[in-house]
């Protein structure tokens, strides 16, 4: 009788051991998979892993005037706020930006430049930087100017992700673009995005 009152003491508590074990073994199964369900979803998703917004300059040279003449054309953006949603593991979460392309066409007050095949450079803080091929598409609608850079991160940080740089600039002057010296300069707002293939 003795023995059996002790094993009736100790079977709750062995019991309890057991499965104290057994929900920690879940636990630290369960835990990395989450993880990783978690950044293939990030990473196939189409949630932005980076979205940054700021401001532009675009500069013509020689400036846009009535003829139609080829024209460089340089754009620098820089981004003052970004959103980072999946951190580069190398480096500091990403939370400020600049981009630049350059590209020559045949420009003037009234036409805009055809779509072109355009390198776009990308720095990162942290002195990351990136490379992307895009296409620029112009497009001038009433009241704005709206430049588009879509394509592939070549190398760098984020390389193989694509990417996409909107700048909304208000409308060229074009009395002073027809009349004057021409336009050599406009600016407006920014956005860069970029996101899984």
């Amino acid at each position: 009788m003795q023995r059996t009152r002790s094993l009736h003491r100790s079977g709750p508590r062995t019991l309890l051991t057991s499965v104290v074990a057994l929900l920690s073994l879940l636990t630290a199964l369960l835990i990395p998979l989450s993880t990783a369900a978690s950044a293939r979803a990030t990473e196939s998703g189409s949630l932005p892993m980076v979205t940054c917004t700021g401001s532009a300059t675009q500069h013509y040279s020689p400036a846009l005037v009535a003829a139609t003449r080829l024209t460089t054309v340089t754009s620098t953006q820089n981004y003052g706020t970004c959103v980072d949603v999946q951190v580069d593991p190398d480096g500091p979460p990403v939370t400020s930006a600049s981009s630049f392309v350059t590209f020559t066409a045949p420009l003037s007050c009234l036409l805009s430049p055809p779509v072109l095949e355009v390198e776009l450079i990308i720095h990162w803080n942290g002195g990351r930087t990136s490379t992307a091929q895009a296409l620029a598409v112009v497009s001038r609608t009433t009241g704005t100017t709206i430049a588009t850079d879509t394509g592939t991160i070549t190398s760098g940080l984020f390389a193989g992700k694509t990417i996409n740089v909107t700048v909304v600039y208000p409308t060229l002057d074009v009395t002073g673009c027809l009349l004057g010296d021409g336009v050599s300069e406009i600016s407006g707002a920014a956005t860069l995005v970029v996101a899984p293939v």
